[in-house]
Formats: structure tokens, C-alpha cells, sequence
């Protein structure tokens, strides 16, 4: 009984913390590109808080002040979460950094790990890459996925 408390906790942490992105992602009041940026620092801290992962999170200061729409917050979010989540699960990863940078028409993310890399043929037929990549082709943005021993790295772009 000890286990199913133990994961019924964990689904309950899981869609406590869904909620409030949802919620965050269509607040009025969080439109910019730099409130996604600080928000996505602190989840992103929260999830890696207690791993053995060295991280570092590169993102511009001093962003113009760029408006985002719900979509765009949520799905930038929501494959930056997943990324590191995969690497945090599955790489056996030391380091790993997450940068972005704008261009005038557009925002991109890097995730990077130091893991055992994987097949990207064989994880094509998961979930989790796969809604990741829908999620950036939904908003006319590009999804590349590069990995080989000793590195992993999911690249993803939006226009703005």
C-alpha cells in the first residue's frame, strides 16, 4: 500500500504542477517573452533541484519586450520541460544546459546533455518526442533532434 500512496503523491504532484502551467500560460498578465523566460528558470530549477545534474540555464537578458500568445507560452513550456525531463530520466547525464536566444523573427531553445545519447529512429516511435515536435510544427516553428554517444541535443524554434 506504501507504493500506491508513494505514486498516487506523485501523479498528484504531477497535476498540481500541470494546473498551474495551464493557469500561468493563459494569465493575461504573463505575455512576454521575459516572463517566460523567469518562469521557465524556476521551474526548471525545480525540477533539477535534486539530481546529480550540473545545469545551466543561458537565456538572454534584457529581451526586448516581445509578446507571446497562450500557444506560444505553453508549448515553449511544456517541450523545454519534457526535454530536460528526458534527459534528467533517461541520459545518465552530468551536465546539461538549456539556452535560448531571439533573432527578429523568431525564439530558440537548445537542450544539451553529456548522456549516453539513443537512437532518435527508435525513440521516434514514443509519445513524448513525438508531441514535443507537434507541439513546434503547430506554431510553424522548426524540431531537430541530434544524439550520439555522449550527447543529446533538441533544438527548437518559433517565429515571433
Amino acid at each position: 500500500i506504501e507504493t500506491e500512496l508513494a505514486d498516487i503523491a506523485g501523479t498528484s504532484r504531477k497535476l498540481i504542477s500541470s494546473i498551474g502551467e495551464i493557469i500561468w500560460s493563459l494569465d493575461p498578465e504573463s505575455k512576454t517573452l521575459d516572463q517566460l523566460y523567469a518562469y521557465m528558470r524556476e521551474q526548471l530549477g525545480q525540477l533539477l533541484e535534486y539530481t546529480d545534474i550540473a545545469y545551466e540555464v543561458d537565456f538572454p537578458d534584457n529581451v526586448p519586450e516581445i509578446g507571446l500568445t497562450s500557444q506560444q507560452k505553453r508549448a515553449l513550456l511544456l517541450v523545454t520541460k519534457e526535454a530536460v525531463n528526458n534527459a534528467v530520466k533517461y541520459s545518465q547525464a552530468t551536465t546539461l544546459s538549456v539556452t535560448s536566444s531571439v533573432a527578429p523573427h523568431g525564439v530558440s531553445f537548445a537542450v544539451s546533455d553529456n548522456g549516453k545519447g539513443f537512437d532518435p529512429a527508435v525513440a521516434k516511435r514514443g509519445n513524448g518526442l513525438r508531441n514535443m515536435r507537434h507541439r513546434i510544427e503547430e506554431l510553424k516553428g522548426s524540431f531537430l533532434l541530434e544524439s550520439v554517444p555522449g550527447q543529446t541535443t533538441v533544438r527548437y524554434g518559433v517565429p515571433l
